[in-house]
């Protein structure tokens, strides 16, 4: 079981053309329902766009904890962090585009990635810029009422998958991902990550 309330999900989820496919109808009618296709519409939400190759699991992380409820950044969030300062610097009303140059432009963040990548205990290595890649890293998270999925790939912003609540954040944000699996049955490569309290 869960601890609850969850603050954030992260969502693991292979890059199939039939789970491609249903995202993209999902976030079809996303726009359609609300009308808004501007990330600037979604009020409260924290969102940047990706611009650096294979960082999707590093932005899933900061949309999470961006987004996640003030109490919950506060327990989590030091004062003197790097991602404290990153998003004091990067508000809500800074625009994606110019959260993901600040970020390309940072040289703290670049020297934890590099040594990140290159620890000798890593059990897989970093890659090459040529490599495929067919998995990707999103969030879903609940801001004022609604649950968003936060790809910094789309161009739309944060799609809105409709009502939620915190209590209810992690069956929403399943049904959302059980849509996309079903999408293609025979892919098994799907993993979900709850930002969770300590089981007591």
């Amino acid at each position: 079981m869960v601890p609850q309330p969850v603050s954030a999900v992260m969502v693991l989820s292979p890059m199939t053309e039939k789970i491609s496919r249903k995202r993209r109808q999902l976030h079809s009618e996303s726009v359609a329902s609300t009308g808004k296709e501007d990330s600037s519409e979604h009020n409260g939400v924290w969102y940047m766009k990706q611009r650096i190759r294979n960082a999707c699991g590093t932005i899933a992380v900061m949309h999470a904890l961006a987004n996640a409820p003030t109490s919950v950044q506060e327990a989590s969030i030091q004062p003197s962090s790097w991602i404290n300062s990153f998003f004091a610097n990067n508000p809500i009303s800074s625009s994606p585009t110019n959260k993901a140059i600040s970020l390309e432009n940072d040289s703290t963040i670049e020297t934890f990635h590099e040594n990140a990548t290159n620890d000798p205990s890593n059990q897989t290595s970093r890659g090459n810029i040529g490599d495929t890649i067919d998995m990707h890293f999103v969030s879903l998270v609940h801001v004022n009422g609604k649950l968003y999925e936060l790809d910094g790939r789309v161009d739309q912003g944060p799609i809105c998958h409709g009502k939620t609540t915190q209590k209810d954040l992690l069956a929403d944000a399943c049904r959302v991902v059980k849509q996309l699996m079903e999408a293609d049955p025979a892919e098994m490569r799907f993993t979900i990550i709850a930002f969770a309290p300590k089981a007591s």
